[in-house]
């Protein structure tokens, strides 16, 4: 995989078919009280994806969860651990994306919803209070069809950092955002700086976006996103965002990724 970039283009060429890499995705939310004092809630999962090829113009990929956990710290959520199994539903994908790198098709959709309707049946025998019910409902509308699960798919808590809309660049480099109820549902335009290091055996690119407009009445103190690929290969992409006490971390990094540009 290699990036080939100009003035006015930057591109990424996927690997070859059947390339596996091992990815661990984490979110976490930091909230600083007056004294200082930090608390957090951290949630990660570890995915297996493989690039199954470029299959009718869409580069098509398998995602398999190989672990998930959540911890935390000075601060209580009830609803913590029904929150983590809930993505039992999606711990298979195969999903399609575009030559820019969004999403754009679930290809085992009816695997997911039979998935999904086996373990709502679990759930609901198991939480019963109305704080879990609204978590179950609001999975049943993220897997009610492709367009909302890929809607969900999407989001930085998910797989919006490897999904990112990055791949393929030409002249405007302004995207919008989407983030989840985390953030209240807000859209963020971000603008794009990218910049390209070689040597005689390999590639290193970083896009460095920055917030451009928030499209929202929320007053963001800080806003800032970095992704890096090595030889075209996601090696690390984050996001992170601060508002009035609260921080927001969203990461993707490579597991064992060999040694970066020397």
């Amino acid at each position: 995989m290699t990036f080939v970039s100009d003035n006015h283009a930057i591109s990424v060429r996927q690997s070859e078919e059947g390339f596996q890499q091992t990815l661990k995705f984490s979110y976490q939310k930091e909230y600083i009280f007056i004294n200082g004092i930090k608390s957090l809630y951290a949630f990660s999962r570890r995915v297996q994806i493989r690039y199954v090829g470029l299959r009718e113009g869409i580069h098509k990929f398998q995602l398999g969860v190989l672990k998930s956990e959540f911890s935390l710290s000075r601060m209580a959520d009830t609803t913590a651990e029904l929150s983590k199994s809930l993505h039992r539903a999606l711990g298979l994908l195969v999903v399609g994306a575009d030559k820019h790198g969004d999403l754009v098709k679930v290809y085992n959709l009816p695997f997911v919803q039979y998935r999904w309707d086996e373990l709502k049946k679990e759930f609901l025998q198991d939480y019963d209070q109305e704080k879990y019910l609204t978590l179950i409902h609001e999975m049943d509308r993220h897997i009610a069809n492709e367009h909302t699960l890929l809607a969900y798919l999407k989001l930085p808590t998910m797989y919006g950092l490897y999904f990112n809309g990055y791949w393929e660049i030409k002249d405007e480099n302004k995207k919008p955002i989407q983030y989840g109820k985390e953030l209240s549902e807000m859209q963020i335009t971000e603008i794009q700086i990218y910049s390209t290091k070689r040597n005689e055996s390999q590639q290193e690119t970083t896009i460095i976006a920055d917030l451009h407009s928030p499209n929202n009445d929320i007053h963001i103190q800080y806003y800032k996103s970095t992704c890096t690929y090595v030889d075209g290969i996601l090696h690390t992409c984050k996001k992170e965002i601060q508002i009035d006490s609260t921080k927001f971390y969203y990461s993707a990094k490579w597991v064992g990724l060999k040694k970066l540009f020397q």
